[in-house]
């Protein structure tokens, strides 16, 4: 957290907070430019607090310590309410700060690494996982939610492509309804053949990618496309095969979000080089 955040669940935890920026000052600056502030969260994938508090964080089985993901990186454990509440608070927090928009990211079980391994302590189950999920979303949309901010949530796209929650807790049709934002991350390159009626790889048809993940979500929970803002790809995947994503193709997402009625988009790029030549003057 890189703010002096004032929720004592996170000041609690050593080298969890690192004041480094003014956010009042930051935000009066975005309000003074006219531009909508969103401050993004990272709700389930936090290895400061589950280092801090392993007490909460998700146990390997065979080890007795943290379990971690393929990158090495411990979670939290989602079924622990005390997590909904502190980062319900800390949403909050922002909230009141002045941000236009609360994001959820990593609002989920992990996905990857040995998942056999896992000790959640709790039933792990579909209904199980669903169910933590919804009552940290619901937690974090009554409270932030109450400041005025927007409630906004990252899902996987194949929770929409397929209906269920794929093992991490997600479902369109549970979340929903608490939100006033969904963004679908639909990143063509993470899809494999076969997620979408295409000649080939996903990665190879941005737009069509785009387009038919959307239909499906409208299809799944009909009037959703009034709060998608979808996360689109502008990088290209790092493994031979994978076509260069330039501004064509940053283009043809974009145009094809649009075609379908959503509420707005935003560009994913973990190095934060935007290919601008793709975006309209407007």
């Amino acid at each position: 957290i890189y703010y002096d955040t004032q929720v004592q669940f996170f000041r609690d935890i050593e080298g969890m907070v690192t004041p480094v920026i003014d956010m009042k000052s930051l935000l009066s600056e975005l309000d003074q430019h006219g531009i909508y502030s969103i401050a993004r969260m990272v709700v389930f994938k936090d290895p400061v607090v589950a280092e801090g508090r392993p007490d909460l964080a998700v146990r390997d089985e065979v080890t007795g310590g943290l379990w971690r993901d393929m990158n090495g990186a411990p979670w939290v454990n989602a079924f622990n309410e005390e997590l909904w509440v502190a980062n319900g608070e800390l949403g909050a927090e922002l909230g009141n700060l002045g941000f236009d928009e609360v994001q959820y990211d990593y609002i989920r079980f992990p996905s990857d690494g040995d998942l056999t391994t896992a000790d959640f302590g709790s039933d792990y189950s579909e209904a199980g996982r669903r169910a933590a999920i919804t009552g940290a979303v619901s937690v974090g949309s009554e409270l932030i939610r109450a400041t005025g901010a927007q409630f906004a949530i990252d899902l996987f796209p194949i929770v929409a492509l397929l209906g269920d929650d794929q093992g991490i807790g997600q479902t369109m049709q549970d979340l929903t309804p608490l939100v006033d934002v969904v963004c679908l991350m639909i990143y063509p390159s993470h899809f494999i053949t076969g997620n979408i009626p295409v000649d080939g790889h996903p990665n190879d048809y941005p737009a069509e990618t785009v387009s038919y993940t959307l239909e499906r979500a409208e299809e799944l929970v009909p009037g959703t496309i009034k709060k998608m803002r979808p996360w689109l790809q502008d990088f290209t995947y790092p493994l031979e095969g994978y076509a260069e994503y330039g501004p064509a193709e940053v283009r043809a997402q974009i145009d094809a979000a649009e075609a379908m009625g959503v509420s707005g988009w935003l560009l994913w790029n973990a190095a934060g080089e935007f290919q601008v030549e793709a975006l309209s003057p407007e």
